[in-house]
């Protein structure tokens, strides 16, 4: 039957055939592979959205169990009664050893205070800052640190200081 089809072609006919065939054979390999590369990229989104799916339920199960942890720490400290803001934080700067570095404390707006510190170590401030929260409820509100480019580990600090607001309250 093929023969037949061949024999009916003219010669010019005949010259064209074997590249058509040749060019469909090409386009139709290259369609396949293009299929095949879609298909191998589907595969490995598949395996990254399962896998993100993983790691979502992870961190959301890690979530409740932080917030589970949280709820059974002991509650932070607070100013006793009668104490002024002010005076815890002079206080606890004298007891921390950073009153050489202190260059100014004073009252702020709202309830808050303002403390300055040059040439501080770091460290030390922030351990301080770590004890005014555990022991007393108090945070840096606002906090600008500088490094001291002529000592390593030393800082220039500016911080307000405020109390931290009990869970549900104001």
């Amino acid at each position: 039957m093929l023969d037949e089809l061949w024999n009916r072609l003219n010669p010019a006919e005949r010259g064209w055939t074997p590249l058509m065939a040749a060019g469909s054979g090409a386009l139709l390999l290259a369609l396949l592979l293009a299929v095949l590369a879609w298909e191998s990229r589907i595969a490995a989104l598949e395996e990254q959205a399962s896998t993100q799916t993983r790691v979502v339920a992870w961190m959301q199960e890690a979530a409740q169990e932080a917030t589970q942890l949280r709820s059974t720490l002991p509650p932070t400290g607070e100013i006793a009664q009668g104490q002024t803001l002010m005076a815890v934080a002079e206080r606890t700067i004298r007891s921390s050893g950073l009153e050489k570095n202190l260059t100014r404390v004073e009252p702020g707006e709202q309830n808050t205070v303002r403390v300055s510190f040059d040439a501080v170590g770091f460290d030390r401030l922030i351990h301080w800052l770590n004890q005014l929260q555990r022991e007393f409820g108090v945070e840096a509100a606002r906090i600008s640190i500088k490094r001291d480019e002529a000592h390593v580990g030393m800082v220039s600090a500016r911080l307000t200081l405020s109390t931290v607001s009990a869970p549900g309250g104001s």
